[in-house]
């Protein structure tokens, strides 16, 4: 049998790093968009032209930037799928592809309309490393094409997912997180993959189940609510270790071949704070547990059991971006007055 991750050895830490100043280039396609060095009507046009290492900012509008190919080490920002501000225009993505020397790109605060590949078509087999997608809404992330890329270091969190999670479980993936994630579907992996203090829910597809294929991968700290903590397919070798379900006494589940083991699972309503949809994300619910909640700090590492514990807690409108929530000017200006101007706003 593999030998499978403890929870203290989870993944490494790893930073954007520069080799020199990085340069911000911004995506802005609204009709009023200013002009200047580094501003780009398409985020297609600032990709291409950022150098490895290069920032983008992906300005809110009210269209989507279309599809987009990255083969160069960047970061990404959005302004975060739930944007706490007066007017919330979101930075809105069709598709996102993270493809040859990409490694080391970080994607946050996009919201993306079909799916992030990550490892797409290429004449070559090459390896996909250091990749971190954080605080987006995204239907679907999976390996794009070709079962000999090679993916490693990949950090999925704080993220809402509304369909799954495909990551391969097998040899070809290795170090990978996913953690603190609301996932209204299921995940395949493999290969040691640590999936921590997510909530799967709904009711819909899959056979309310909340995996695919799971083989020798660690499952802690997560909540099981309307889908179950069994498998699609392949199921073995797993282990499931202070986990919620509100279903069935299903922890560790069943085995499709060598037995999954656990302990210090609960069976039990979590009791959310505020839950009114099972199918779809809805901004003004609270998954945050109740004071008398069975999960309140049940988790493995002291914290609570689902998305609002461990060290990178939920944040529904997280993006790395500072947020203007609100800009008032005063009505009249003349010639040569001062302008007043309040600003409020939010720093992540």
């Amino acid at each position: 049998m593999k030998t499978l991750l403890t929870c203290s050895m989870i993944l490494l830490v790893f930073s954007y790093g520069f080799a020199q100043q990085p340069t911000i280039h911004v995506a802005n396609n609204n009709t009023n968009a200013p002009i200047g060095d580094h501003i780009y009507k398409s985020l297609q046009e600032a990709v291409n032209a950022a150098s490895a290492g290069d920032i983008i900012h992906v300005v809110p509008s009210v269209t989507d930037y279309g599809e987009v190919t990255i083969e160069k080490k960047l970061a990404i920002y959005g302004i975060g799928f739930y944007p706490d501000k007066d007017i919330r225009l979101i930075s809105l993505v069709r598709n996102l592809y993270i493809g040859p020397n990409a490694s080391g790109t970080q994607i946050s605060g996009l919201v993306i309309i079909d799916h992030i590949g990550l490892a797409p078509n290429s004449s070559s087999t090459y390896s996909l490393n250091d990749i971190v997608i954080a605080n987006c809404e995204v239907p679907r992330i999976y390996r794009e094409c070709c079962n000999a890329n090679i993916l490693s270091n990949i950090l999925i969190k704080s993220c809402v997912i509304r369909d799954y999670i495909a990551l391969p479980n097998d040899a070809t993936l290795s170090n990978a997180l996913i953690t603190n994630n609301i996932i209204f579907g299921y995940i395949s992996a493999g290969n040691a993959t640590l999936i921590n203090h997510n909530i799967f829910i709904s009711t819909l597809g899959s056979g309310n189940k909340a995996f695919d294929y799971l083989s020798y991968c660690v499952v802690t700290n997560n909540i099981f609510y309307g889908r179950s903590p069994q498998s699609i397919n392949v199921s073995e070798g797993n282990q499931f270790n202070n986990n919620l379900s509100s279903g069935t006494n299903d922890l560790p589940p069943p085995a499709s071949g060598v037995g999954n083991i656990g302990s210090n699972n609960i069976f039990a309503d979590p009791q959310f704070t505020k839950v009114t949809s099972t199918t779809s994300y809805i901004f003004t619910d609270d998954f945050r547990l109740k004071a008398m909640s069975p999960g309140k700090g049940k988790g493995s590492d002291g914290t609570e059991i689902g998305v609002f514990g461990g060290t990178t807690p939920f944040k529904p409108n997280g993006t790395p971006l500072p947020l203007i929530q609100v800009l008032n000017t005063s009505g009249v200006i003349n010639k040569n007055d001062s302008l007043k101007i309040t600003v409020k706003a939010l720093a992540n």
